[in-house]
């Protein structure tokens, strides 16, 4: 559904339910849901223009990725990848965002 709404230029639609995907990996422990949702919602942000709260979700959620030992599913990365392509995010140190 988001390769479908990111060709459709429709992702911004996805900022809520990514969101309530992520709180419910976290209430249910399924840390890969909630990181999995936490990269469409800051995809969703930043197809919605808040390029800095999504550049600093995104480092956040890489750095969840990390310490669960695990890359992003190929599928999504690409999509992530993509996205990013043509929606370039302000580097972490430009927008005053630390981790």
């Amino acid at each position: 559904m988001a390769d479908t709404s990111t060709r459709r230029d429709r992702l911004r639609d996805w900022a809520a339910p990514a969101l309530l995907g992520a709180n419910r990996g976290l209430q249910i422990g399924d840390r890969y849901l909630a990181a999995w949702c936490l990269d469409l919602f800051a995809v969703a942000v930043a197809a919605a223009g808040d390029q800095q709260r999504a550049a600093a979700i995104l480092a956040a959620v890489d750095t969840s990725w990390h310490a669960m030992h695990v890359e992003r599913p190929a599928e999504f990365a690409a999509l992530v990848a993509s996205f990013l392509a043509s929606h370039p995010l302000a580097p972490l140190a430009e927008s005053g965002v630390s981790r």
